[in-house]
């Protein structure tokens, strides 16, 4: 969307008081998060009571999700974008400038036109790269399918190219997310994940290739083994597994079950035993009885994952749970994600404690005096724990410098480390632009 405004003549800006148009990419996921969107949107909205601000534009998956019936209840806001209609902006934020208010919600569609066109919004050595675009699982909890459609790939060719552009820009991790990466490319003649990784592997200027959000079916073996062999590729799996019960899982709509889980996860590490693995689970979807709540909590025990993320279900209109008998008090849900927390807290603390007086390489995020913040091959941006870095020895430390560090100590979820030496230095770009308005011209 960036990158189409700004081929269009538009001026970008990442001061919000300087901008004529507030674009506001919203999430339509949980309703938890559809009502953060409102919020920023009204936010912004009030801008415009002060003349700070000429109009406001709503793009994504909320919109997607409710259409006319958003627009409807928020006469503040002056345009509405649906999925995948990046290339139309431009023309909606002409429009709102001239005082029309426009709807436009079509679709859902990938949107990958004008792609090349990108701007990146994160640090200069790291990127997403978005390999594909919608989901046909149909998780029984999930809204997604209908809010952003059938499963689409990019082409392998497409997807290096952008990777080899990220990279001669100065990216050195390469973060991959779709819907759903296993399955990618069978829109496209089979499952081509490790293709792609094999490619993305071969460009040398890339230091980590991390993948994000695998399904735990069972073409995920062959994705596991070449996360362990190949160069570049992170040591790393985010896998959600959503729950450990069989007939939990079967409710969900989804495969396997406590003991195949622990078999998968035990394949990993004997493939390469420093691998971190991360999960996700879900706290009293429908008809989750004590025993299976049990059955969860024992697996995320035995399991011993490094990260794990807890969602309390949430009953989600349009989705099929929503509609099931036997839901699950708010009340029970709310106990449950906190016993999942605790059990997961005290293993990521041993695991992390473990760790203490050995060597690993960290990306330096924020530098401040002789003190830096980063993160190893085992931490994701924003989601895992971060490594707190003594730079004393390493005095011209910046970020995206890639160092080798002792680690000194830990605490619940994060490290602390002592900077050795300087493995790697990315290159230098301009500053990112973080929150983004547009200025007419």
């Amino acid at each position: 969307m960036l990158g189409h405004l700004g081929a269009e003549g538009f001026e970008l800006t990442g001061d919000l008081d300087s901008a004529d148009v507030v674009v506001v990419n919203t999430c339509g996921f949980l309703q938890a998060s559809a009502q953060e969107s409102v919020n920023t949107l009204l936010s912004a909205a009030r801008r415009k009571k002060d003349g700070q601000v000429r109009a406001v534009v709503a793009v994504g998956c909320m919109t997607q999700r409710y259409g006319a019936e958003v627009a409807n209840a928020m006469p503040e806001v002056d345009g509405f974008l649906g999925v995948g209609q990046g290339q139309e902006l431009p023309d909606v934020v002409r429009r709102v400038l001239s005082g029309e208010r426009v709807t436009q919600v079509t679709g859902p569609a990938a949107g990958f036109e004008g792609y090349g066109l990108r701007l990146q919004q994160t640090p200069h050595h790291t990127a997403y790269l978005k390999i594909s675009e919608g989901c046909d699982r149909n998780c029984a909890f999930c809204v997604i399918p209908s809010i952003r459609g059938k499963m689409v790939s990019r082409p392998i060719s497409d997807l290096v190219f952008e990777a080899r552009q990220l990279a001669a820009r100065g990216v050195r991790e390469l973060i991959l997310v779709g819907q759903d990466p296993t399955r990618y490319g069978v829109d496209l003649g089979g499952h081509q994940l490790v293709e792609l990784l094999t490619e993305l592997s071969r460009i040398e200027e890339l230091r980590w290739i991390r993948v994000m959000y695998l399904f735990p079916d069972r073409h995920a073996a062959a994705v596991l083994e070449a996360i362990a062999t190949l160069p570049r590729v992170c040591r790393y799996v985010d896998m959600p597994l959503q729950h450990a019960a069989p007939e939990v899982l079967r409710s969900m709509n989804r495969p396997g079950g406590d003991d195949e889980f622990l078999a998968m996860i035990e394949t990993a590490r004997a493939l390469c035993p420093e691998m971190v693995v991360r999960s996700t689970f879900i706290a009293g979807f429908p008809g989750e009885t004590r025993e299976a709540y049990q059955r969860l909590a024992a697996f995320v025990h035995n399991a011993q994952l490094d990260w794990v993320g807890v969602f309390q279900y949430s009953k989600e209109e349009g989705s099929p749970a929503a509609a099931m008998s036997q839901q699950v008090t708010a009340h029970a849900r709310r106990d449950r994600y906190h016993r999942l927390m605790r059990i997961q807290r005290d293993v990521t603390r041993k695991r992390l404690r473990k760790s203490i007086g050995s060597e690993i390489e960290v990306l330096v995020e924020q530098v401040t005096g002789n003190a830096g913040v980063g993160r190893s091959m085992g931490q994701a941006p924003e989601i895992d724990g971060e490594t707190h870095l003594d730079l004393t020895a390493l005095p011209s430390s910046a970020p995206g410098d890639f160092v080798l560090a002792e680690i000194t100590g830990s605490s619940e979820y994060d490290l602390t480390a002592k900077a050795l030496r300087l493995l790697h230095r990315s290159p230098a770009r301009t500053p990112e632009l973080l929150q983004i308005g547009v200025k007419a011209r």
